[in-house]
């Protein structure tokens, strides 16, 4: 069944997300390669790492989210508890294919030790857009204006028990807003955000996996 974009109501239910839990991969003499299809949707994430340092990674998501961003995290923990994370965010409202390739000194000069007994984790998660928080903010106006009006109007008519509700809706929807917004405000000072979150999740879920806090060696 087709996607469709979040429709316009004050609180939207956001898509959920999964994580791949912590894997544990075998020894390799080659190339470094983890593949993670998702169960919840249509998609996979796609890593190769060579000896030599150089990187492939991609996402290939044919699912559609109008309205939301797609954050994707993956995390390589070599047998030290040395951590590399590759990470990409952007638009699902039509699928994401997304290549991305490069170099790394950290993943050369220590690729031993992260072809040797590994583990990975993968995780994604959706977010409201620009255009999805646009959508939100609008539809909490219109519902407002609406409220307002079918109370100005009831005490127009004299029905106060019909105004006393609409008053109370009202309240309840500004109430939403207030709430929303200390959520919003709680995240940006803790620094978090559905990015931090997707990729502090793999992190701390593959760095724990042995029982040994592992160290971040770089984000590419």
């Amino acid at each position: 069944m087709a996607d469709v974009a979040p429709a316009l109501t004050a609180t939207p239910v956001v898509p959920a997300g999964e994580t791949s839990g912590t894997r544990h991969a075998e020894p390799t003499t080659g190339p470094i390669v983890v593949n993670y299809k998702f169960t919840k949707e249509e998609g996979s994430v796609n890593l190769t790492v060579n000896p030599d340092g150089t990187w492939l990674f991609s996402i290939d998501y044919k699912g559609k989210k109008p309205g939301y961003d797609i954050d994707v995290a993956l995390a390589l923990r070599s047998t030290l508890g040395g951590i590399i994370v590759w990470h990409y965010a952007g638009d699902a409202s039509n699928g994401v294919q997304s290549s991305q390739q490069g170099k790394s000194d950290v993943l050369k000069d220590n690729f031993k030790t992260f072809a040797g007994k590994h583990d990975w984790n993968v995780k994604y998660d959706f977010a409201l857009s620009a255009e999805g928080r646009a959508k939100r903010f609008e539809a909490q106006e219109k519902k407002k204006a609406e409220l307002q009006k079918a109370e100005e109007e009831a005490r127009k008519r004299h029905d106060h028990k019909v105004a006393a509700e609409k008053k109370a809706e009202l309240a309840k929807e500004e109430q939403k807003e207030r709430e929303a917004a200390q959520r919003a405000a709680a995240a940006h000072k803790s620094g978090g955000s559905s990015v931090m979150s997707t990729i502090g999740t793999v992190v701390k879920d593959v760095g724990t996996a042995a029982g040994v806090v592992g160290t971040i060696l770089s984000f590419l």
